[in-house]
């Protein structure tokens, strides 16, 4: 598979995405998850962490690819 028709399909699967989160139990979806940089040395450009909206708990570190 190329590699753009590989992010399109991640970015796919990233906005049907939905987790709960550990800390206060709610489902948090792609689209209203709070994106920040990750932690480590992980490039920031290909790489972000969701955060749940309501406590900010880490939800899920994603690859976001390049642009």
């Amino acid at each position: 598979m190329p590699v753009g028709e590989r992010v399109l399909s991640l970015a796919r699967q990233l906005h049907c995405m939905t987790e709960e989160c550990d800390t206060c139990g709610r489902s948090v979806s792609a689209d209203e998850a709070i994106r920040r940089e990750t932690i480590g040395d992980l490039d920031t450009d290909r790489w972000q962490t969701l955060c749940c909206p309501d406590c900010g708990a880490r939800l899920r570190t994603v690859f976001v690819g390049p642009d």
